[in-house]
């Protein structure tokens, strides 16, 4: 009852990663006080200069944490993985140079996130490339 998904604006591409970058409606979900700040986010990004590309976006879950509080949301995982050390726990990499869904470090995506309190998911050892979560828990 406290979950509510919203439809957002992004660029992807118009087939395979690469060439013409057009314009797609993803949907979120997410918990229902948050849902304004989403829109922000996913408005400045769309906006941005890079018109960084996003395939997927995950957000609410059942399970515990940030995810299953709707707190917290996930680009294009397979793209941006998580690492414990040096070995990956969740996707499949991150190489921002060599594919256009990795969401590089200091770009467009990672700043709107962080601008309205969503850090990157990085703890120490652990770093979560996809993640980006409320108050960055």
């Amino acid at each position: 009852k406290y979950m509510t998904t919203i439809a957002v604006k992004v660029w992807d591409f118009q087939s395979g990663m690469s060439g013409k970058k057009i314009t797609k409606t993803k949907y979120v979900t997410c918990h229902k006080k948050i849902a304004p700040t989403l829109k922000k986010i996913f408005e400045e990004i769309y906006n941005g200069k890079e018109k960084a590309p996003i395939y997927e976006i995950g957000g609410y879950s059942h399970r515990s944490g940030q995810h299953g509080e709707g707190l917290a949301v996930d680009l294009n995982s397979y793209y941006n993985a998580m690492f414990d050390g040096d070995k990956v726990t969740a996707g499949g990499c991150w190489k921002p140079k060599k594919y256009a869904y990795s969401i590089k470090r200091n770009g467009d995506i990672e700043n709107a996130f962080a601008k309205y309190g969503f850090p990157r998911g990085f703890w120490g050892s652990r770093r979560d490339y996809m993640h980006f979560s409320y108050f960055g828990v």
